[in-house]
This record gives C-alpha cells, sequence and structure tokens, in this order.
C-alpha cells in the first residue's frame, strides 16, 4: 500500500497544548505516512518557538514556516465590532495574501492527500483543500465559545456545515456532540499523551493547578476553595503553574488575592512550566476547576504521574475522570473542598491502588502508539 501523504496546518509555534498532542502523534505515524507541517504566526516574537521547532527538528519531521495560515480575528463572544478589530483584519488580510503562494508552492511539491487542520480556529487547510481539491480533517480540540470565548467565524452554522462537507477528528465525545459531528466521516480520538507511568508514594504538602491564567480555568475560584482548605490543613500550599502576563487585569487580580496575609504566603505562582511531570508526581492532587475543558490534556497527564485530580463536572474533564476513575467529580466549591480533604485523608494503600486502576483503563485512550494508529486507520478509511 502506498504511504498516504498529510499536510499538517499549525497556527503558531507555541507548545501548548494541541501542539503538544500533535506532536506526540507525529512521532509514531511518521513510521507510516509522509508528513510535512507548514506553520503560521510571527515566529520572531513567540519565546516558546524553539520547544516545538526543536521537536519537530529532533523528530526529523519537516516543515516551513508561513506568515500565516488563516487564523481568521475573532470577537469575544458578546463583543462588539471595534476599530481596532478592523485593524486586525487588515492585517490578515495582509499576512493571508503573502502567504498564499506559499501556501499553493508547500501544497504542489509535498502533494499531499489529507490536508490536516490541528484546531478549529485555523481556515487556510480548509480553504486550500476546496481550491486544490484536496481532502480535508479539522482536529477539532476546542468548543472555541465556552472554552475560549471566541465567537465562532462567520457564525456557528457556518462552521459546522463546512465540517459536515469534509471530515474531523473531535479530541473528546463532548466536542463530538457540542458541533453535531457524524460518525460516516468524523471520529472520536482522544488526544495522546507520551508519559510514561509512574507513581511517587512519597507526595508533598502542595495541590497543584497547571494551566493558563484566564476566568474560564476557574483559578480565582480555587483561590478561595484553597483558603478554606487551609483552615484545617495549614501546612497545606498551592502551586499555579501558568504562563503570567504582564498588564493583564486577571492575573494581577489573582496577585493581589494570593498576596494577602490569610493566605501566609502559601500560594506561590511557578509561570509557565514546560515540564510539570516532577510536579505532579509530588503533588497531593491536581485541582482542575476549568468551566469548560474540551479535553483536558493536563488531566491524562496527571493519571500518568500517579497524581489524583479532583476535577469541575464538566466537559472533558468529566468524561476523563468517569472513563479512567482517576479522581473526583465536583459542581460546586464546597464539594471540591470536600473532595481534597478526602484525598489528603487516603492513606498511601488506598491512594495507590486507585492510580493503578486509573492507569489500567488508561491504557487504551490516550497511549501514544494507540492513538497514532487510531488517526491512521481514519486517514486510511477517509482515503479508501
Amino acid at each position: 500500500m502506498e504511504k498516504i501523504r498529510v499536510l499538517y496546518i499549525v497556527s503558531g509555534t507555541h507548545f501548548y497544548g494541541d501542539n503538544r498532542s500533535l506532536l506526540e502523534i507525529l512521532i509514531d505515524l511518521k513510521k507510516y505516512i509522509f508528513i510535512h507541517v507548514l506553520i503560521g504566526g510571527d515566529i520572531k516574537n513567540d519565546c516558546r518557538k524553539s520547544l516545538f521547532l526543536e521537536k519537530l527538528d529532533e523528530y526529523n519531521i519537516e516543515y516551513t514556516l508561513t506568515k500565516s495560515v488563516y487564523s481568521v480575528p475573532r470577537l469575544k463572544v458578546g463583543q462588539s465590532i471595534t476599530l481596532r478589530y478592523l485593524k486586525w483584519w487588515m492585517v490578515f488580510l495582509k499576512n493571508s495574501l503573502l502567504s498564499a503562494p506559499k501556501f499553493c508552492k508547500v501544497i504542489r511539491i509535498f502533494r499531499p492527500n489529507i490536508i490536516h487542520s490541528n484546531n478549529g480556529l485555523v481556515y487556510g487547510g480548509w480553504l486550500f483543500s476546496f481550491l486544490c481539491r484536496k481532502t480535508h480533517i479539522w482536529h477539532l480540540r476546542e468548543y472555541i465559545d465556552k472554552d475560549h470565548q471566541m465567537q465562532h467565524w462567520p457564525s456557528k452554522n457556518f462552521f459546522i456545515n463546512q465540517i459536515s462537507k469534509g471530515c474531523a477528528i473531535a479530541n473528546s465525545k463532548g466536542v463530538f456532540d457540542y458541533f453535531r459531528l457524524n460518525s460516516s466521516n468524523s471520529a472520536v480520538i482522544y488526544n495522546p499523551v507520551g508519559v510514561q507511568y509512574s507513581y511517587e508514594p512519597r507526595k508533598k504538602d502542595y495541590i497543584l493547578f497547571v494551566g493558563r491564567l484566564i476566568p474560564t480555568k476557574g483559578v480565582k475560584e480555587l483561590l478561595s476553595i484553597f483558603k478554606r482548605v487551609r483552615q484545617e490543613y495549614p501546612h497545606l500550599r498551592l502551586l499555579i503553574a501558568g504562563g503570567i502576563e504582564k498588564n493583564n487585569p486577571y492575573i494581577s487580580e489573582l496577585l493581589t488575592i494570593a498576596d494577602e496575609p490569610s493566605y501566609e504566603n502559601s500560594v506561590s505562582f511557578l509561570g509557565y512550566c514546560s515540564d510539570v511531570n516532577e510536579l505532579m508526581k509530588q503533588a497531593v492532587c491536581l485541582v482542575v476547576p476549568s468551566y469548560y475543558e474540551a479535553f483536558g490534556r493536563i488531566t491524562v497527564e496527571a493519571l500518568f504521574n500517579g497524581c489524583l485530580v479532583v476535577g469541575r463536572n464538566s466537559g472533558g474533564t468529566r468524561e476523563i475522570i468517569e472513563l479512567c476513575k482517576s479522581g473526583f467529580l465536583f459542581d460546586t466549591d464546597e464539594e471540591c473542598i470536600e473532595k481534597i480533604k478526602k484525598i489528603i485523608q487516603m492513606n498511601a494503600d488506598e491512594y495507590e491502588m486507585v492510580v493503578s486502576e486509573s492507569q489500567r483503563l488508561a491504557e487504551n485512550y490516550f497511549k501514544r502508539e494507540q492513538v497514532a494508529i487510531k488517526v491512521l486507520d481514519f486517514y486510511r478509511a477517509i482515503v479508501n
């Protein structure tokens, strides 16, 4: 059988969840298919560009950089059109025109069977697959409006209609249902996690949060929850791993709250951490208070690192915890406090038993090799 040729469209050189998940798939897929990655964005201003690009170089994965992969400027949910937004569109159109020749050149030289857009925020793959009559896959890793607080462009119904005309991979059943996907041209394939199973029985006295510091992640609510847990466990600390942006009002508010005397310097903001595995291994638990997590990669990483999760009863967090029995769900702050206390009170044998069972259940869903084979089977099905 002739190898399938897949062109991946990626919206930046960052090393957040979507690009990390893609890399995990490509590491194993490269044995079975021909791969080229087309990456858009202003790499000069991306301080984490080396993490993703160096990994591609390390695994000998070919890529091309371009100005734009047509990440359409979007309004926040409820936001009206402003002069600034119109200026963003002018820049977008300029970069799009400059990038069109490179798009065409890559497609002409690489000759892909499939164009695979790495998330639902980029339109370049969809546009050029239509123009060049190539099969297109939209890899849906987000709700867009619920989690990113962005409006669908130009509308949600338009987006869903375009997806239905092509193919899609959803990273959770929740996303599959949200976009009304059809099993005849779409599939649920969970994001892979290339972390080896481990368990550290000697836990340290801290709970952990990992993720972006934005309102929908529930960090402010976690600070309040942690403050109440400390009333009974004053030795406990909260470590928050997430990028700290300057002049960000929400992050400034978080820092101000954590600096209050009642917290007694028990909250540490670690900034962006490229490797959180050691933090997870030694944490009492990971708390995921996010309101709308499309998948919840961090929940799976905690599972692999032998760290129990206390997660909000919604989206991908609920799906993973119910699938793998890897922690406890909560709907209210009171329930979250109760679940954290329950984990703190577990003895080592109880904790290890829950971890072992959850890692056993996760074997068929999130291991890198199995996920790559599922993606390969999907490619073969749509090509044939």
